[in-house]
């Protein structure tokens, strides 16, 4: 009876220590699975793992994480274009000009605005010449209003603004017409109903005072170097001095430009195309108001370049991210396998000796076996001579059943 209880305990106890040999074996398989040097031994198809290339793997698990979330922020923050610029034939006919404001300002310091018709007077014209110099030039006014614009955050004050858009096109004696606006100041000509000051008053007025003209700016309101948007002024501010006697003229030129952002397929999955009017130039002249008229105190024109400048903005993309990324992963684990896939391989071939001449042992044959290109071996003179001597014995037995067979 004890017997027969020894022997049934220790059945449980070899059914235990199968159950927690089981139960160890597939920890450490899990644990392996995170090694990514492990050897594939043959035939047996079960990883390799060691201690020291586990700790390589998450070592290399770490260092490519860091540097996918460097290169991903850095491609995030600081993605900076590549500009490429030209310019080009200006297709467009019309040209809106920008939202523009102006006035006469008075005082020390400038605190109150002129606008009075016996000092002088603010006009604005629509103007289209042609090269043909047989056509009469068209001059078209442009009704202004009393405004406070709310682009102007610096001005109280109430200007004066063009009531309907003006247009821009062309280039004097370049194209069959050129049409631009302009801004003409004219003293107060006495005649009619209409009074004026004394030439004295209206100098001084004029060196006490300047005219403010306000052009609302629409130019790109980030940097071309680095991508980033930059706060700028809402408009730029241009002053102009009254000389009586002296007829100042004033042409400012505007460039269209266009802006072409490509895609970087993260934030952007298209072309963004930005349009915008920037000031070239500005030239200035003052002739004698006796070549023209003595009413002419200052004129203010608008127009266009022929060309227009194009920028292409061109971003590093998300696919280029991957391929950076991707290669530094190949030359990341190609450094880590080139040492711990040996250390594997060697560490199981140094623990199982039997292995390193497996072939050997299941009878593998020689590559020159497998394709029949080794030599017979030469018959050695024993051989033959068993040989023999059975083809003696195999005919004596032949000539004794022939012989029975006749009896």
């Amino acid at each position: 009876m004890q017997v027969e209880n020894n022997v049934v305990e220790n059945k449980k106890k070899e059914e235990n220590e199968e159950e927690t040999k089981g139960v160890v074996t597939m920890k450490r398989r899990l644990i392996a699975s995170f090694d990514l040097f492990q050897f594939m031994p043959v035939p047996k198809t079960e990883m390799v793992s060691s201690r020291r290339s586990l700790y390589g793997s998450l070592l290399m698990i770490g260092c490519f994480l860091a540097y996918f979330i460097y290169t991903l922020v850095a491609f995030i923050t600081n993605n900076s274009p590549t500009v490429n610029q030209y310019e080009e034939i200006l297709e467009a006919l019309n040209i809106t000009l920008p939202e523009i404001a102006f006035g006469y300002f008075f005082g020390d310091p400038f605190t109150k605005t002129i606008n009075d018709p016996s000092i002088f007077q603010f006009e604005m014209f629509q103007v289209t010449k042609f090269q043909d110099v047989s056509k009469k030039d068209v001059k078209t006014q442009i009704p202004l209003k009393s405004c406070n614009p709310d682009w102007i955050p610096a001005s109280n004050y109430t200007i004066l603004c063009p009531n309907e858009s003006a247009n821009m096109s062309g280039a004097l004696y370049q194209t069959p017409e050129f049409t631009y606006p302009r801004i003409q100041v004219q003293y107060c000509n006495q005649g009619g109903n209409q009074t004026c000051i004394s030439q004295q008053e209206i100098d001084q007025i004029a060196a006490g005072g300047r005219i403010l003209l306000y052009i609302r700016d629409n130019s790109p309101n980030f940097d071309l170097t680095t991508g980033k948007s930059v706060e700028s002024v809402p408009y730029s501010t241009y002053q102009y001095f009254l000389m009586p006697g002296l007829y100042p003229r004033t042409e400012i030129f505007f460039q269209l430009e266009k802006y072409t952002i490509k895609p970087d397929f993260l934030r952007r999955w298209s072309n963004d195309v930005r349009n915008f009017l920037s000031i070239q130039k500005i030239n200035s002249w003052i002739t004698n108001v006796s070549v023209y008229s003595s009413d002419n105190a200052y004129q203010i024109g608008f127009r266009t370049e022929l060309t227009q400048q194009i920028s292409v903005l061109t971003y590093s993309t998300s696919f280029d991210m991957i391929s950076i990324v991707g290669a530094f992963w190949g030359v990341l684990f190609s450094s880590f396998a080139a040492y711990f896939l040996i250390y594997n391989k060697e560490t199981f071939y140094r623990e199982n000796k039997q292995w390193e001449d497996f072939g050997k042992q299941i009878g593998v044959r020689k590559a020159a076996d497998a394709f029949n290109l080794t030599e017979e071996t030469p018959h050695s003179k024993v051989n033959d001579s068993i040989v023999f001597e059975m083809t003696e014995i195999h005919q004596d037995n032949n000539h004794s059943q022939n012989e029975q067979d006749r009896i």
